[in-house]
């Protein structure tokens, strides 16, 4: 007489998710017929992936009882692997460089500060920082135009000149906004003088002012 072992195929899950700084794991599998009475009491799925990509979701060390008796060794286990993918995220990653308004001053102007949206979140930067996103990645941007004076450059697009963000490739759209920076006329009265004279039979003038 004789007993073979039984052939049990043990087929670990596939799981996915968009890309959010997280690791993905997923110690879920699905197996063939055991003998009646017998379970599986454990089995070692081993996966994990947190950028972009796929990796393979990969069962092993069975371990089936029957009632208190260990009874692998009766079996002839096929270990098939899953899954695990990350896909880019889909949400929007927005950067706008400050806008600002000066009144003339004679002197130069700038503003490298930036807004970070993403989702429903918004992170407000000052020139030279950077914001740390809820995936953990961070952005830093470069942004210098410089304005002076109404004749010469009154306006123009303050533009983002370098951006950098962690784990770049991991988001699928990324939108860069340029800011104006604006330099406004600045108000000034200019006053004749008043004079007055008694009749002389000549004109009376003044060409002087004051502002």
């Amino acid at each position: 007489l004789e007993v073979t072992p039984k052939a049990v195929t043990i087929t670990a899950d596939n799981g996915s998710k968009v890309y959010d700084g997280t690791a993905l794991t997923k110690d879920t599998y699905t197996n063939t017929a055991l003998a009646e009475g017998d379970r599986i009491e454990s089995v070692t799925v081993t996966g994990s992936i947190t950028e972009v990509g796929t990796v393979a979701n990969v069962p092993s060390a069975a371990v089936i009882m029957d009632g208190e008796e260990n009874v692998t060794a009766n079996y002839t286990i096929d270990y098939v692997n899953g899954t695990l993918a990350v896909t880019p995220t889909t949400r929007e990653l927005r950067i706008v460089a400050n806008s600002n308004s000066r009144q003339y001053d004679s002197e130069v102007h700038s503003d490298g500060g930036y807004t970070v949206t993403y989702g429903e979140e918004s992170y407000i930067v000052a020139a030279g920082g950077s914001a740390t996103l809820s995936t953990g990645d961070v952005v830093t941007a470069t942004i210098t135009k410089t304005v002076k004076n109404v004749l010469e450059t009154a306006e123009g697009n303050n533009e983002i000149v370098t951006l950098v963000v962690a784990n770049q490739d991991q988001y699928r759209n990324i939108v860069t906004v340029a800011g104006t920076l604006t330099i406004t006329p600045k108000p000034v009265t200019i006053t004749a003088d008043s004079d007055s004279k008694e009749y002389d039979g000549t004109p009376l003038t003044k060409d002087s002012y004051r502002s």
